[in-house]
């Protein structure tokens, strides 16, 4: 048993759909937030998770003709290749997460300037912007595998929230 180009391509168009998925509930998530009207990101949500059901059923379906063999099933050259991707994509994460902070702490810096030079609506943005930082960072803390590397996220996002609670 063995995967085919055929498995490749319909186990990439899972991956894709997975993406427009997110992407489509991102949408979403924003226009409830701008009070905008629902309708259209919510349909589009719909049809991207239409388009991933379908795109995972065609891949199941070719893996019981085929005989491929699914992907969280394959060699060991395979796993390898994945733990690799797997690593790549928690270094991104981490990353991401200390680049985020980082511009928290940025805003927070912002917002003492403005705020000391009596400039309220720049003061009020910078600091929500310091806001969205933490928010962020708590949306995807949780997927850090690392046990050190969450602790020192974790410890510089309460460094940042005491310092955003006493602006």
């Amino acid at each position: 048993m063995s995967r085919c180009k055929e498995h490749s391509r319909l186990t990439l168009a899972v991956a894709d759909a997975g993406a427009k998925v997110h992407a489509s509930q991102r949408s979403l998530d924003k226009a409830k937030r701008t009070n905008v009207d629902l309708v259209p990101p919510m349909a589009l949500l719909e049809a991207a998770k239409s388009e991933q059901r379908h795109a995972i059923a065609a891949l199941s379906e070719h893996e019981k003709l085929h005989g491929c063999v699914p992907v969280a099933c394959s060699g060991p050259a395979v796993s390898h290749d994945y733990e690799a991707l797997r690593a790549d994509a928690q270094q991104a994460l981490v990353g991401f997460l200390q680049a985020t902070l980082k511009a928290g702490f940025i805003a927070v810096q912002s917002a003492l300037v403005v705020k000391n030079e009596g400039r309220t609506d720049h003061f009020l943005e910078a600091r929500q912007n310091a806001r969205k930082a933490t928010e962020s960072v708590y949306t995807f803390i949780n997927l850090v595998k690392d046990v050190n590397q969450k602790k020192e996220i974790k410890n510089r996002l309460s460094e940042l929230e005491r310092l955003i609670v006493t602006l």
